[in-house]
């Protein structure tokens, strides 16, 4: 089986700490989501922190985080020196003046937040057959590879494939932010097709796989210049909305209804070292996959709703893990 439970549990548990703190019985209370950056210093050192997204993009963030642990590096190395502190420093609470409207709405957040939070299916992989290493000795992509794999899962699960985003940054401009990358190919349905089947030879299936991520690789290197389509559909709705009476038949159409409503959300965020982020699934029936490739292993945090019926996180996470090793295999 290529379903490492190897620590799985703690990690489920520590992940769902930075993500959520554990309920009002626990540290949501200190949970600070309108904030940019706010660091999660656990007793047992597993350490974290929480990202909002509206002030800034993932790079930023991950750049600051590898500074930070290659600087702690760095102090243990340097622990005899006299210009690194060896002394504790103590946390202190913070006292809040809270009047009574702000005690109400604090008291009516406490059942929505913790509902929230049981409704949340977390698991957190650490898939160790291989990693960017080996897809790159094989001359692939690793991202389109990773795409590529789950578009295969999804396929397993369920027959189909996704409606997919991927974030693609445009920081290349001024004012850059992001757009999609649409790894839901004709390519990729190809080859999740035939990839767990017994009556294709494999040459056949590696010729489909290369085709699927070479496709991937096009639509990623396009979107990282902006050369997508969901931004520049997004700024002519917005438009519409403001300054037309009515939409045009496109934005209402079932197609374009259908394509916008993702089922399979995913963001690589590459830290240098053995960390990954993590987020809750967009919709109530999609999944979120956040993954990070690292040269020997693949770091994934998986989210869906337990209301769901539309998803099985147990499935998919299993599909996924078995579709890296048959990609590997083929």
């Amino acid at each position: 089986s290529h379903i490492f439970k190897d620590e799985t549990s703690s990690r489920n548990a520590s992940c769902g700490q930075i993500l959520h703190g554990g309920g009002s019985s626990k540290n949501t209370g200190n949970r600070w989501f309108d904030k940019t950056l706010q660091f999660i210093i656990n007793y047992n050192g597993y350490n974290g922190l929480i990202y909002e997204h509206s002030e800034c993009d993932g790079t930023p963030v991950m750049n600051l985080v590898d500074y930070m642990l290659s600087n702690c590096d760095n102090m243990i190395e340097k622990e005899d020196d006299d210009t690194y502190s060896n002394g504790h420093i103590a946390a202190k609470y913070l006292n809040f003046n809270v009047d009574n409207d702000v005690a109400r709405a604090i008291k009516e957040c406490i059942p929505k937040i913790d509902k929230s939070i049981k409704d949340l299916n977390l698991t957190s992989i650490n898939f160790n057959d291989f990693g960017k290493n080996f897809i790159k000795s094989q001359s692939l992509s690793p991202d389109s590879f990773f795409q590529t794999a789950m578009q295969i899962a999804f396929y397993r699960v369920h027959s189909r494939i996704a409606s997919t985003y991927e974030t693609a940054s445009t920081r290349l401009y001024l004012l850059g932010r992001t757009e999609t990358i649409r790894s839901s190919t004709i390519e990729a349905k190809a080859i999740a097709e035939v990839a767990f089947s017994d009556d294709i030879e494999v040459s056949v299936k590696r010729d489909l796989l290369k085709q699927a991520i070479a496709v991937h690789k096009k639509l990623a290197s396009e979107a990282n210049v902006a050369q997508g389509w969901d931004r520049h559909f997004l700024g002519m709705k917005m438009v519409a909305e403001e300054q037309l009476p009515e939409l045009p038949k496109l934005f209402t159409s079932s197609g374009f209804i259908k394509s916008f409503f993702i089922e399979l959300s995913t963001s690589q965020i590459p830290f240098k070292h053995p960390i990954c982020s993590s987020s809750g699934p967009v919709n109530s029936d999609s999944y979120s996959v956040s993954y990070n490739l690292l040269p020997g292993n693949i770091l994934f945090n998986c989210t869906t709703s337990k209301e769901s019926t539309a998803t099985n996180l147990i499935d998919f996470v299993e599909a996924l893990q078995l579709s890296l090793a048959k990609m590997k295999e083929i």
